[in-house]
């Protein structure tokens, strides 16, 4: 990734000198050399063109007029032709040099304005200060390269290259990814794509089982496989609904499970009933037959299943007898009928009077002697009077309730 330079401010001068043996200190203007012209200041020395002069208004190398070039006379050429000595410089400044080219006194690849920097070496720039070294953050590198000015080898910063710098939010697709450059990865996310978690359930006990949930898009989808536990068993047979390994807790009963009910016999009529469990309750009790307190007075009923028949009835229910006191004269017996285990009332019975009637051969009391205590029967007529000669006559008397009544006609 390519990066823009940072903006370089440049000193104003840079000096730096070089002592040969009795040569003075040479100073070194900041120009530049693009335009040497804007500093106010000559350009470096050319082939042929510059007799550099030393602190003192002479000639570099001091006083010896033999030697102008001093020290440099494996780089500059020493002419005095026409006139004194001049050191003459074998060629432009070379910013990859040690030598001195120009014959300033000073080595080519002295750092100033010229030569910006060492050929070859690389700094670092467009830096992120707490950032870099941390995720993909890095900060550029630019390497000093060397330019070509007006026949002569510069050096200057190249292109700043490489940088990467921290992103706004770290990836939750990517495991691992830094891009916000903050020492943790993934930072932001509650999940990284493709990542799982147990879900749904803590246990696998029972019918319980532990689902998965996956990471997609940053955050954790749908528990899917999970079977969580009931809040309670149920009854049906083996259930563990809430997986803590004890099947059917808390129900009395397990469902379709049966018991006897309602007799402790099945003698006689008494059978012994069934109930079923549902929902863990044991239901209603079906086919029971359970003992009456007592047998009923119906024939052969043992309702008490105690195996004794009509137990306590003193008659058994449809059971007749003869009642009344006596069939003589008008009586006549009648009939009692068993209910309840008991005999009712007399149904058809003609008792005896207490006395007989006076009508004709009446014996209501039954005891075989008719018109008992009567002094006449009723109907009966009988004469009254004393005479009945001449003018008189007899009357008659008509017995009415056995006795005989007035004597009527005299």
């Amino acid at each position: 990734m390519a990066c823009e330079p940072k903006v370089r401010t440049l000193p104003e001068s840079v000096s730096s000198s070089t002592s040969d043996a009795g040569s003075a200190t040479v100073e070194r203007t900041a120009q530049d050399p693009s335009n040497p012209a804007e500093t106010g200041n000559d350009p470096p020395p050319t082939v042929g063109g510059v007799s550099p002069a030393d602190s003192a208004g002479g000639q570099l190398g001091g006083s010896d007029s033999s030697n102008a070039c001093g020290a440099d006379t494996d780089t500059c050429v020493q002419s005095d032709a026409g006139g004194p000595p001049l050191c003459v410089p074998a060629g432009p400044r070379d910013c990859t040099s040690d030598l001195d080219n120009d014959c300033d006194g000073q080595p080519d690849n002295v750092i100033d304005d010229f030569c910006r920097c060492a050929p070859g070496s690389v700094e670092a720039c467009d830096e992120h200060p707490g950032f870099d070294g941390l995720g993909l953050c890095t900060p550029c590198a630019r390497t000093c390269i060397v330019t070509t000015d007006a026949g002569s080898g510069t050096s200057d910063w190249g292109a700043c290259e490489g940088s990467v710098g921290p992103g706004v939010q770290d990836s939750c697709t990517v495991a691992g990814d830094d891009t916000d450059c903050d020492g943790a990865p993934n930072s932001g996310c509650a999940c990284v794509d493709g990542e799982t978690q147990a879900c749904g359930s803590t246990t696998d006990t029972g019918p319980c089982q532990i689902g998965v949930s996956t990471c997609v898009n940053g955050a954790f989808g749908q528990c899917v496989g999970a079977v969580a536990p009931a809040a309670r068993d149920t009854c049906a047979p083996g259930d563990d609904g809430n997986c803590n390994g004890i099947a059917n807790e808390g129900c009395s009963c397990v469902d379709g499970e049966t018991q006897a009910c309602g007799s402790t016999t099945d003698t006689g009529p008494c059978q012994i009933g069934t109930r079923t469990c549902v929902n863990g309750v044991f239901g209603q009790c079906v086919g029971a037959v359970a003992p009456a307190a007592r047998d009923a007075c119906a024939p052969g009923d043992d309702a008490n299943c105690n195996g004794i028949a009509n137990e306590g009835c003193s008659c058994i229910n449809g059971e007749t007898q003869q009642c009344g006191s006596t069939n003589t004269g008008p009586c006549s017996f009648g009939t009692q009928t068993c209910m309840n285990g008991a005999f009712g009332t007399c149904q058809g019975a003609v008792n005896p009077a207490a006395n007989d009637t006076c009508a004709v051969g009446d014996d209501a009391n039954c005891n075989g002697i008719a018109n008992e205590g009567c002094s006449c029967i009723n109907g009966d007529v009988r004469s009254c009077g004393t005479t009945d000669v001449g003018a008189c006559a007899l009357g008659s008397q008509t017995c009415t309730n056995g006795a005989f009544g007035a004597c009527q006609g005299l």
